[in-house]
């Protein structure tokens, strides 16, 4: 008798997991969509778009007098935007040209911002993979230049792929010159890691280097910069910077 029904068991146990998700489903095992329309509604937003006179009426309120109405004008736009990226993108832009309030600017301009940040949740900073410092070399013409002085390279990086070697001397990175700035803090390696991680991974960037070892002496260096380690940088902060330029581009200007 026990033997008949360990059986049975078996047979079941065989047959729930050989019957697939959608069977499954049906016991509540798994939540499935059971129409064509219900799937549609899982990815329908929850926010409808709202219509021109809607959206213009609620821009108006981010210039309103009172602080509350134009933080809840804010939140009420940038629920709608993020649920609505494409449709609402190009309605905001115009709207932050042709804003005359600063403070009116200021909010679309950071909604925006979250429209781009989003649009790339996954973006790390680029990463070259040397150590470095300051350094002058006199190049073949004579002149002394400013350049980052390759002290270490990371094994498998994107400089150790184009061939850079220890003492190799940067003197230029996309024809920008290798100079200080007017603090101690900010010298020319800091200037280009900044440059470098201002760059999103896989972009591409050159290097003109000065090596001894090189027949003429100053070279231009294509390199596909790879992906900075999570542990060197704050990945959230540098969505941020991507999604400023990103904006910018929208917006078609140099600065905000």
């Amino acid at each position: 008798m026990l033997t008949q029904v360990g059986k049975t068991l078996a047979a079941a146990l065989f047959l729930w997991i050989g019957c697939g998700s959608a069977t499954r489903a049906a016991f509540g095992d798994e939540p499935v969509a059971e129409t064509q329309e219900d799937a549609q509604k899982a990815t329908t937003p929850s926010t409808p778009l709202p219509g021109d006179a809607e959206l213009a009426a609620m821009l108006k309120q981010l210039d309103a007098s009172a602080f509350d109405e134009r933080e809840r004008a804010s939140a009420v736009v940038r629920e709608w935007a993020v649920q609505h990226r494409d449709a609402l993108k190009e309605p905001l832009l115009a709207a932050h040209r042709a804003a005359g309030s600063p403070e009116v600017r200021y909010r679309i301009y950071n909604i925006l911002l979250d429209l781009a940040a989003d649009a790339r949740p996954d973006a790390k900073p680029g990463f070259l993979g040397i150590m470095m410092r300051d350094s002058e070399v006199t190049l073949p013409d004579g002149k002394t230049a400013t350049s980052i002085m390759v002290i270490q390279i990371v094994p498998d990086s994107a400089a150790a792929r184009a061939g850079l070697q220890m003492n190799d001397h940067i003197v230029a990175i996309d024809g920008k010159d290798m100079q200080p700035g007017d603090t101690l803090a900010d010298t020319a390696s800091a200037r280009f890691s900044e440059y470098v991680r201002s760059k999103p991974a896989q972009a591409e960037v050159e290097l003109t280097v000065f090596s001894q070892r090189r027949r003429a002496g100053v070279s231009k260096v294509p390199i596909t910069l790879g992906e900075r380690p999570d542990a060197l940088s704050n990945n959230d902060s540098y969505r941020r910077t991507l999604a400023n330029d990103v904006v910018k581009e929208w917006l078609g200007q140099e600065e905000k």
